[in-house]
């Protein structure tokens, strides 16, 4: 049973780090404790009813159709049931699983589907799916159940009325104890939609918390869900080891970045502990952990703003034009015969030598002004870079200057002809390579923002 019970966590994502548990009084009882498999249990044979909390990534969504009104006769009560049924049913088909939440006779229903999504979005496929809004459902005494902010009764509350029923709404099996673990069978059976099946449309990965207004804003937020788990796979080891102060203050600065709201950061975080196992102490409670974020947040608002009034754009370098001039005539002196370079020395492309050398001098003003830029900027945007670029704030604070392939395309896109022809010069040096493409044996998405770094002495020509 043990085994069905960790399947039975897994289908219903439930997040183990919070509960709720209806006391005898019948009021709820929520508790910032771990959700344990005795509780479960306990639940499943009708010794206790629980509720429980989703995580923030989930394969399932659920709907709470809700029978506490009083009503004229039971049949009446009964019509509205099959009307609320047959509403959601008409437009998203049959549910992957039906129950009875309690004496109440209400409904919980269940879709499950073959991808794990932020709920957000899977909340927002299903309103567009039917056309209405959370507002508009609950005036039909419809809510869009559990979520990570809003608990649900577990499913099979036999304690208080609760049964796993038919596409009809009868019973499956007699709602009973002995019957508990044909039950948790019946549910890892359930039949599972495939996203698209569902929605008739590929997941809109985009930001979750605001409207979408161009196509660029949904392509730049797909980024950011992304490097969110790029940067949690960097800290990993940090959490493993116990070290959540360091994970939660790092946490909290990604969440900042990608304009997360504190209330979002938290539900972030607890999911991020909850999947990683995390034991929850006096430091990591909710009521404690809310407390932090809103410290972290006050003050990197502060860093910003001080930034902000700090940040002047450099004047042009009165002698940047001779350390130019003068690197331009040390690769003529020394006759450095590449690709790039061949034409200043053969008679036959001298038509192409001024070209050359002015496609060279701009490449090397932007060079300089890029090399004079990572210098002079604060300890606020070095820490934004740092999130986008590996290891950019040990670097660059040891005088290293990050060259990323973007930048180097877009300022010329045969850069490497022309890196070629500076590393013979020495004006720039290679201090830290993190991509061998000659190791790599097929591409890897965890590469992608890493660069490399070189030393750029423009001065020695002065």
């Amino acid at each position: 049973m043990n085994d069905k019970i960790i399947n039975f966590i897994e289908y219903f994502n439930i997040f183990m780090n919070k509960k709720g548990r209806l006391l005898n009084n019948g009021n709820w009882l929520f508790q910032d404790q771990p959700f344990t498999h005795q509780n479960i249990k306990s639940h499943l044979v009708g010794i206790a009813t629980y509720q429980y909390y989703l995580k923030y990534t989930s394969d399932l969504i659920g709907f709470d159709i809700d029978l506490h009104e009083k009503y004229f006769n039971e049949d009446f009560k009964m019509i509205k049931r099959l009307n609320l049924y047959h509403y959601i049913t008409d437009i998203l088909g049959p549910p992957s699983l039906i129950f009875q939440s309690s004496d109440s006779k209400g409904l919980h229903l269940y879709y499950k589907i073959d991808i794990r999504l932020p709920f957000e979005i899977l909340k927002n496929g299903i309103l567009k799916k039917m056309k209405t809004t959370t507002k508009q459902l609950k005036v039909k005494s419809i809510e869009i159940l559990p979520t990570p902010t809003k608990a649900l009764r577990l499913p099979y509350a036999i304690k208080n009325g609760g049964a796993l029923l038919n596409e009809d709404l009868k019973y499956i099996c007699e709602p009973t104890s002995e019957n508990a673990e044909k039950v948790v069978d019946y549910i890892l059976k359930a039949n599972v939609y495939s996203y698209y099946d569902l929605f008739n449309s590929p997941p809109e990965i985009s930001n979750i918390w605001v409207k979408q207004v161009t196509k660029k804003k949904q392509l730049d937020n797909y980024r950011q869900v992304n490097r969110f788990d790029k940067y949690m796979k960097q800290i990993e080891p940090e959490i493993f080891n116990g070290n959540t102060n360091g994970a939660i203050e790092k946490l909290c600065f990604n969440c900042y970045t990608n304009n997360f709201t504190e209330e979002q950061a938290l539900y972030k975080i607890q999911n991020i502990f909850d999947e990683k196992n995390i034991v929850i102490d006096s430091d990591t409670k909710e009521k404690r952990l809310k407390q932090r974020i809103s410290s972290h947040y006050v003050r990197l608002r502060k860093q910003k703003k001080t930034a902000a009034k700090t940040y002047k754009k450099p004047n042009r370098d009165l002698f940047q034009d001779v350390m130019i001039d003068n690197i331009i005539d040390e690769i003529l002196k020394r006759k450095i015969k590449t690709k790039f370079t061949k034409s200043f020395y053969d008679p036959k492309l001298t038509r192409y030598k001024t070209r050359k050398i002015k496609t060279l001098k701009n490449f090397l003003n932007r060079l300089y002004g890029w090399t004079e830029y990572i210098k002079n900027i604060s300890e606020y945007e070095r820490q934004i870079m740092n999130y986008q670029y590996n290891f950019f704030y040990y670097y660059t604070r040891r005088g290293f200057t990050p060259l990323p392939k973007t930048l180097l395309e877009n300022w010329n896109d045969r850069y490497n002809e022309i890196i070629e022809v500076l590393k013979e010069i020495n004006l720039i040096e290679v201090k830290q390579k993190f991509y061998n493409p000659f190791e790599a044996k097929k591409y890897v998405p965890e590469t992608q923002g890493i660069c490399n770094y070189y030393e750029v002495n423009f001065y020695k020509y002065l």
